[in-house]
């Protein structure tokens, strides 16, 4: 009788020490729901984009006037997320922001309890503009180590900008990136075509933050 007194303690005592499943965040689900809705909106923005002029001048006009939390994306990625420029391979991890979200707006809110998971499907969210990159001109940076030449590279972008919750064209304007005039000071262990491209990409990447990002 003493046994199984001391079993059944035994067992109360190892499942109170079980952890419960962390909590789900009410928000997450309705956050998701808002994500989901933002990128419904791409393929009407892709119509948008295709059927704008070139442009000429600088055209963004921003509702009130007022920065809001932006990102930024290739015409191509338009299409699909996981795209970039199909000649300049300027992406990086700035340029992937829509993919993320699309990635994380999947996920069922049971498996969404970690506090980054849910912070950055809030911020996916509240997102309000995309500015949507479409290339004017680019020339690739080139390093010829035999010859120790060095040719810097040119991007020109043009940054269309849209209201990811209703889709509406609020203008845009162009971007032209340079790649640094040198490579001195440039470490010997730099990756230096993937910090060429990358610098490129940095630049358009700055433009549209300094005109529409908050």
């Amino acid at each position: 009788m003493l046994l199984r007194v001391v079993v059944v303690v035994s067992l109360v005592a190892s499942s109170s020490c079980k952890k419960s499943p962390p909590p789900v965040d009410p928000a997450f689900e309705s956050a998701a729901t808002a994500v989901k809705a933002r990128l419904a909106m791409l393929p009407r923005i892709k119509q948008a984009v295709d059927a704008t002029p070139r442009l000429s001048a600088d055209t963004l006009a921003l509702p009130g006037g007022r920065k809001a939390s932006a990102t930024l994306v290739t015409v191509e990625q338009l299409t699909s997320l996981g795209a970039c420029f199909s000649d300049a391979p300027i992406c990086d991890d700035f340029w992937w922001r829509l993919s993320r979200c699309e990635q994380l707006s999947q996920l069922a809110p049971a498996a969404a309890t970690d506090f980054d998971t849910i912070s950055e499907v809030k911020r996916c969210a509240a997102l309000q503009y995309v500015a949507v990159a479409r290339q004017r001109a680019f020339t690739a940076p080139a390093v010829d180590k035999a010859s120790k030449t060095y040719r810097p590279g040119h991007l020109s972008v043009e940054l269309l900008v849209f209201d990811l919750e209703t889709g509406a064209a609020l203008g845009g304007f162009i971007v032209d990136a340079k790649s640094p005039p040198s490579l001195d000071g440039m470490s010997a262990q730099t990756n230096v075509e993937k910090y060429l491209h990358t610098a490129l990409g940095r630049i358009v990447f700055d433009a549209m933050r300094a005109r529409i990002d908050t």
